[in-house]
C-alpha cells in the first residue's frame, strides 16, 4: 500500500506476515533482536527495530518460503517455491544486493 503525506512525501507500508491457510510463515531476527526478516508472498523484508527502517526486496518472482539471518548479522538468505535459493547484503543506501544465488 503506498500512502502519501501532506508534505507530499510518499512511503510505502510494507505488510506484517501473513500467511494462507496451510502455508508456514518464515521469519528470523538477529542475537541482539534489533532486526527483523521476513517474507509476504515474493517480497522479502528487512524491518529495523532501532531506527524503524523498512527495506523490501521485491525482485524475486516466486512465493518466498524460508527466511535465515547470518549470525554476525550482514548477510540474509531467502528460499522459494522453485527450490532457487538467494543470499542478499543490505548496502548502506539501502539497496538490497544478490551475493549468490542458486
Amino acid at each position: 500500500m503506498v500512502e502519501s503525506s501532506e508534505s507530499g512525501q510518499i512511503g510505502i507500508i510494507v505488510g506484517n506476515p501473513t500467511t494462507t491457510r496451510g502455508r508456514r510463515v518464515s521469519w528470523a531476527f538477529n542475537k541482539q533482536g534489533s532486526f527483523l526478516v521476513y517474507a509476504v508472498k515474493n517480497n522479502f523484508i528487512f524491518r529495523n527495530e532501532l531506527s524503524a527502517k523498512t527495506h523490501v526486496f521485491t525482485e524475486n518472482k516466486e512465493i518466498i518460503t524460508a527466511v535465515s539471518v547470518q549470525p554476525d548479522g550482514q548477510r540474509y538468505a531467502f528460499g522459494d517455491e522453485s527450490g532457487k535459493v538467494v543470499i542478499l547484503t543490505l548496502k548502506s543506501d539501502g539497496e538490497f544486493m544478490i551475493d549468490k544465488e542458486w
